[in-house]
């Protein structure tokens, strides 16, 4: 009786067993099958989102929201050993140097770097590698410290009106027309959004004025008021801006150049021969000084000295790089020529100051003079391989 109890208890576990395990079996089942509809739900979702542009919009953003944290970072950065003249500047470790604006009305100004000084002339710039910079925003405000003339003739209770012909124009008249514009390109260089907004954008006629492109970078309006239909509009903004912002603006400029010069790095291209010199062990360069317009600064207005100097603003001889072969060798240069030529970067240390004008007192040009004696050469415009160096007081030519 005992056995049979015994036997009908294992029969029956048996059974509960297996009951158990085919229901989890079937809820496994169902939950795998549930999981499915959702991935492909998912992947319906993002397919018809790539198709629509819209996941790239929000990608895009995203990217733009990252960049702006990234500059924010990079500019928030101090380093107490460089003041560029002013102790709110900053340098990191993104070859940059930081302007601090004076209020949230401005932006902060940033421009790039060489060994912790500004570097003027070629510049290098690849999205997403190199911080964003504002080159525009640094030389006009430092166009309005030389200003002072023209701005003195600027009528600040209207918008100047130019004659068709404009040797008609006494000069007065031409600067006033120059300044405010001038000063309306500081403004949208340099302005807040909150500024842009309240002194370049058609308010009353409700346009959404938008100032910046999908990658974060700045877009330039047209006209005081943003609409160059409503002149009441614009002589609001116009006088509203020199009333509220102009002297904030020229004291922030006075900061600049503050003893009258920027001691920098000018960045220029040469060219060495391609053909490598076994007699001598070297290369023949040559155009160290090109004639190309860079950032502020322009090789015409080179203030040449010494007989090296001269040599260099003249550029008409060649001049001898000294270079060992395994040297050359290592760094392959020949793989890089165009025509049996071969571009490399040129570095000098300068002091930079303001060029007096001549006639046209609107024209802001900057002049340069060596700082020492010694020009750096590199392979690539980073400034990151280092060719060799030469000495403007033992230069070899030919």
């Amino acid at each position: 009786m005992l056995q049979r109890r015994i036997v009908h208890t294992l029969l029956i576990g048996s059974f509960l067993i297996g009951g158990v395990q085919n229901a989890n079996g079937q809820l496994l089942k169902n939950l795998k099958k549930k999981m499915e509809q959702k991935l492909e739900k998912k992947a319906d979702e993002k397919t018809d989102q790539l198709l629509n542009g819209k996941g790239e919009k929000e990608d895009d953003q995203k990217l733009v929201h990252k960049q702006a944290n990234t500059a924010s970072k990079n500019q928030n950065t101090k380093d107490s050993t460089n003041t560029l003249e002013r102790n709110e500047v900053a340098v990191n470790d993104a070859n940059i140097i930081t302007c601090k604006a004076p209020s949230e009305n401005f932006t902060d100004i940033v421009i790039q770097s060489h060994n912790g000084l500004p570097r003027f002339g070629d510049l290098y710039f690849r999205r997403n590698v190199t911080a964003p910079t504002n080159n525009k925003g640094y030389q006009s405000l430092l166009e309005l410290k030389y200003l002072t003339d023209v701005y003195a003739d600027m009528d600040r209770t209207t918008l100047t009106k130019g004659s068709r012909n404009s040797s008609e124009q006494n000069a007065s008249v031409k600067h006033s027309i120059f300044a405010q514009r001038h000063l309306f390109n500081i403004l949208a260089n340099i302005g807040s959004e909150k500024l842009l907004i309240k002194y370049a954008c058609d308010s009353e006629s409700g346009t959404n004025c938008e100032f910046f492109g999908r990658y974060g970078d700045r877009i330039l309006p047209n006209t005081w008021g943003g609409n160059q239909q409503n002149q009441f509009q614009q002589m609001r903004s116009y006088t509203g801006f020199v009333k509220n912002h102009l002297e904030e603006l020229q004291t922030w400029a006075a900061t600049f150049f503050k003893n009258g010069y920027e001691v920098a790095y000018y960045v220029d291209r040469g060219w060495i021969n391609a053909k490598y010199d076994f007699k001598k062990k070297g290369y023949w360069v040559s155009n160290l000084k090109h004639s190309t317009r860079g950032f502020l600064i322009h090789p015409s207005n080179f203030l040449a000295y010494t007989s090296g100097e001269k040599l260099l603003k003249n550029d008409s001889e060649l001049i001898f790089l000294p270079m060992s072969p395994t040297k050359a060798k290592t760094l392959q240069l020949e793989e890089r020529q165009i025509k049996g030529k071969i571009s490399v970067y040129t570095v000098f240390k300068v002091k930079v100051r303001y060029r007096e004008p001549g006639q046209d007192k609107t024209n802001v040009q900057f002049e340069y003079e060596l700082e020492n004696s010694k020009i750096e050469l590199f392979k690539d415009i980073a400034l990151t391989e280092k060719i060799g160096e030469l000495d403007t007081n033992n230069l070899i030519v030919k």
